[in-house]
């Protein structure tokens, strides 16, 4: 291993300053005073901090460190800790042999929280002597602004990594696979399975015991009927929520890229031939607001004739219960009537066209929510995405 002039600091105040040294086989002692920077070089050759400058060589080895923290789970006992990092496959033997060689009892049911600190550094030690070639490890990493992930809310998060037990050849078809879904804007789900087989590409979240499911980042696509004042306002609120928007108008001077630089796409159509120029799918959410009640329920009938996950329509009460009536005359069944959020929007009082667009994104997350949820996708807290 060789490091050529390593650089690193946190904010303007040098750490590491042009750092070199070669390492061979055998042990290389690192020492220093307190603040020296020698946690933060550790971390940079173990890949948990990059550097400002320099460069590394012979570092894409398999590591194994006792951190200064134990790192450990307090309700957990001494075989448990280390089956938790090491992987039900750990070698019970060699594990309880690696205890008792540190002075440590392997016998179930005695919580590390009751240990010394003492006998806690020996448990880290110990998992770190057993690490294999498949190894687990824990991580804690800095919420911050100024930590690790750059967050702007604070606390900390501790990652567990397990590194693949596949060929290349899988992972780098699924890679392959994952980038066209994200490039073509297709939706799905990255399912990975915690028995070993091999993770795929699903149209739905799989959930249960031993998977894990991950919405591909594609974001839902949001079509909106009408390229007024509102929609120019809610376009860039839902870009900035996670919505793709595309924009429809009849009119050539309103549906431009210029006018909705945050729109996926803008289409100049006629509202009664949808069809012509746009599929809707079930996983649509649709805002109908044209310039023109006539309109509206041109593009309304058309979409409640197919599947979206969301309708909204912009308009009064009283435009509310003509236009149904004039839905249920053609064909229209009341079950999708029903299914149509009109007034649009939540009730929060809104009258200017950026108050209304507010109201109608809360909506829209809202129900984006509630369907995640019951395709086992729940978001709480702050996003990490």
């Amino acid at each position: 291993m060789e490091v050529q002039k390593l650089c690193k600091s946190y904010d303007d105040r040098p750490v590491l300053q042009n750092v070199s040294f070669a390492a061979e086989n055998g042990v290389t002692a690192l020492w220093g005073p307190s603040g020296a920077g020698k946690t933060t070089l550790l971390r940079i050759l173990m890949g948990l901090e990059v550097p400002d400058s320099g460069t590394l060589s012979g570092t894409d080895v398999r590591w194994s460190a006792v951190f200064q923290e134990d790192r450990l789970l307090p309700g957990l006992d001494a075989m448990e800790n280390l089956r938790f990092v090491l992987g039900p496959d750990m070698d019970n033997d060699a594990a309880a042999a690696q205890l008792r060689a540190l002075g440590l009892d392997p016998s179930p049911g005695q919580c590390v929280r009751s240990w010394s600190g003492g006998m806690r550094r020996r448990l880290a030690l110990a998992r770190a002597l057993l690490a294999g070639q498949h190894v687990d490890a824990l991580y804690d990493f800095k919420l911050s602004r100024d930590g690790e992930l750059g967050m702007a809310c604070g606390g900390d998060v501790t990652v567990l990594f397990t590194p693949a037990r596949l060929s290349d050849r899988v992972w780098d078809a699924l890679a392959a696979e994952v980038l066209r879904c994200v490039r073509d804007r297709v939706p799905g789900w990255l399912v990975l399975p915690l028995d070993g087989a091999a993770p795929h590409i699903a149209e739905t979240a799989e959930t249960g015991e031993g998977v894990f499911s991950l919405p591909l980042p594609v974001g839902e696509r949001a079509v909106i009927f009408g390229a007024g004042h509102i929609a120019r306002a809610l376009t860039p609120l839902l870009r900035m929520v996670g919505f793709r928007p595309v924009v429809v108008d009849d009119r050539p001077g309103f549906a431009t890229a210029e006018h909705f630089p945050q729109a996926d796409r803008t289409i100049c159509g006629d509202f009664d031939r949808i069809s012509d120029y746009l599929t809707l799918t079930p996983e649509d959410y649709v805002v109908i607001m044209t310039n023109g009640h006539e309109h509206d329920f041109q593009a309304e009938v058309q979409v409640l004739r197919g599947e979206t996950a969301y309708v909204g329509v912009i308009g009064s009460r009283k435009k509310t219960a003509f236009v149904n009536q004039r839905l249920r005359e053609a064909g229209i069944p009341e079950e999708k009537i029903a299914f149509v959020h009109t007034p649009v929007g939540t009730a929060i009082k809104a009258v200017t066209p950026e108050e209304i667009a507010v109201s109608i994104a809360g909506e829209m997350i809202c129900v984006r929510a509630a369907r995640r949820e019951a395709a086992g996708e729940v978001h709480h807290g702050c996003p990490m995405h």
